[in-house]
């Protein structure tokens, strides 16, 4: 991915996202996952760590939709959860 385009997702992310409470954690493949964070117009920040189409970005979902799709919680999935649930992101930086 272009580094500019990286960097304009990292702000849109860092605008809306900074200062926000982590809520519910849906693991919707073995790779990705969205993040509750309860901004607005039912937004989502979708994180993949799939090794040929690592992403994220945010995404605007129904929960009940994301509830449904989501699979059950890996270990990964689980130490997630129980580890950002409640937690504030302070910030967001491009590497």
């Amino acid at each position: 991915m272009h580094q500019d385009a990286i960097k304009e997702i990292v702000d849109e992310i860092c605008a809306a996202l900074t200062g926000r409470l982590a809520g519910r954690v849906f693991q919707l493949s073995a790779f990705s996952f969205a993040i509750d964070f309860r901004i607005r117009a039912g937004r989502y920040l979708f994180l993949s760590a799939d090794p040929g189409l690592p992403r994220f970005y945010l995404v605007s979902r129904r929960g009940r939709d994301l509830e449904k799709q989501s699979t059950a919680p890996s270990a990964f999935g689980q130490a997630m959860r129980s580890n950002l649930a409640g937690g504030k992101l302070l910030s967001i930086e491009q590497d």
